[in-house]
C-alpha cells in the first residue's frame, strides 16, 4: 500500500512540476513561411526518406572515426 502511496505522490508532483514549468515557459511565436523547392539531390532525398539518409550519415560518420571494426 505505501508503495501505491508512493507512486501515485510521483505521478502528481510530476505532473504539477510539468504543468508550472509550462505556465513560467516563455512563449514564442514564429512566423510561418514557405519553403523553397529543392536545390540538390540531397535535399530531395531528405524530403522524401529523410530516415534513410539520417542513417546513412550516421554510419558514414562512424565509419569514417574508426568506431565500427571493418
Amino acid at each position: 500500500m505505501e508503495l501505491l502511496a508512493s507512486a501515485i505522490f510521483m505521478v502528481t508532483g510530476g505532473v504539477y512540476y510539468l504543468e508550472c514549468a509550462m505556465r513560467a515557459a516563455v512563449q514564442v511565436e514564429f512566423e510561418r513561411t514557405a519553403l523553397e523547392p529543392a536545390q540538390s539531390p540531397a535535399e530531395l532525398a531528405w524530403y522524401y526518406r529523410p530516415a534513410e539518409v539520417f542513417l546513412r550519415q550516421v554510419i558514414d560518420a562512424r565509419s569514417q572515426r574508426g568506431l565500427w571494426h571493418n
